[in-house]
């Protein structure tokens, strides 16, 4: 692999509410890629977060007033495993190499970024199913619930008014006198 740094322009997306802590947490979160070892911010900056349509806020069943921002940061790193590296950290929407425009990868880092990717995916695969797994427990612990309190509250109906349903009741069984 060359000396040659490499350059990239990393976009980062946020939701949330409200409009000032979002502008915050997009800046700290800039902040604290910033002070990653072997990073070096060349420029960044914050969009202005925008309301979210209600159409889109509807489809993601969001409530209140929810915003969005987006940053885009160029940064320079040392080795393309780097750039791996503060992709599976951070996550961003969107990365764009600007320099070199070529690239000599040994098998070793292309393993270990390829192990990187499959322990990400099982990692996340262990919680959806962890948590469809407890979805459908609380599920049927909701449904089994509702009917505990259908039955306990249900009144009971006869016909005639409370004259009927005082005759309708069964007697308690006693001694015979």
């Amino acid at each position: 692999m060359s000396n040659e740094k490499i350059r990239a322009r990393v976009m980062f997306e946020m939701i949330g509410r409200p409009k000032e802590h979002l502008k915050k947490a997009m800046a700290d979160l800039i902040t604290v890629i910033g002070k990653e070892n072997a990073v070096v911010i060349l420029n960044s900056k914050i969009h202005e977060p925008k309301k979210i349509e209600k159409e889109v806020k509807e489809k993601n069943k969001y409530e209140g007033e929810m915003f969005s921002t987006f940053a885009e940061v160029e940064l320079e790193l040392p080795e393309i495993m780097n750039v791996f590296g503060l992709c599976f950290r951070y996550l961003p929407s969107h990365v764009e190499i600007i320099s070199p425009q070529d690239f000599n990868l040994q098998n070793l880092d292309i393993s270990f970024t390829a192990n990187e990717i499959i322990n990400r995916i099982h990692h996340y695969d262990s919680i959806a199913k962890t948590m469809l797994m407890q979805n459908s427990i609380l599920s049927k612990r909701i449904e089994e619930l509702i009917v505990e309190n259908r039955n306990k509250c249900a009144p009971t109906i006869t016909m005639g008014g409370p004259e009927a349903e005082k005759k309708a009741k069964p007697k308690k069984k006693g001694k015979k006198k």
